[in-house]
């Protein structure tokens, strides 16, 4: 009985996602909340053998008007790999770093300088930011 409950112990520790870098709670299908009128935007993220993939897209009428990849990838630091309409690839680096936020930037773009996303209870929230300007994103998961 006592092997069994030792078993049973380390499989649920190494089964539980207590990993401090971890980006697990990003995972999912989501849904913006804060859509101006007549817009749905959403992100998808997967986990990958290297890291996270994710998947941006706005629709009105039914069309697509706005889509990018993404790809979170961790060597010495987080880096997130965005990929947008026009093809061109944006790399940010990651600034701060917790179990349930990130926050990535890259001083030399436009915009956004700077790329926060976070969880708060079961919204993935997210910010894009330069010197002039604030964008705030609120997703559920759908």
């Amino acid at each position: 009985m006592r092997k069994l409950s030792v078993i049973l112990l380390v499989l649920c520790c190494a089964c539980s996602n207590n990993d401090p870098e971890s980006l697990d709670w990003i995972l999912g299908s989501w849904q913006r909340t804060d859509d101006p009128a007549g817009r749905q935007s959403y992100e998808e993220w997967t986990k990958t053998d290297d890291g996270y993939q994710g998947f941006a897209y706005a629709m009105r009428d039914g069309d697509t008007i706005f889509r990018e990849e993404m790809k979170i990838t961790k060597t010495d630091k987080w880096t997130l790999f965005v990929e947008g309409t026009n093809h061109s690839t944006a790399t940010l680096t990651s600034l701060e770093f917790k179990q349930d936020s990130i926050s990535v930037f890259n001083p030399a773009l436009d915009f956004p300088t700077q790329i926060h996303y976070w969880i708060a209870g079961d919204t993935l929230k997210a910010q894009v930011v330069n010197d002039v300007e604030t964008i705030d994103f609120n997703f559920v998961k759908r």
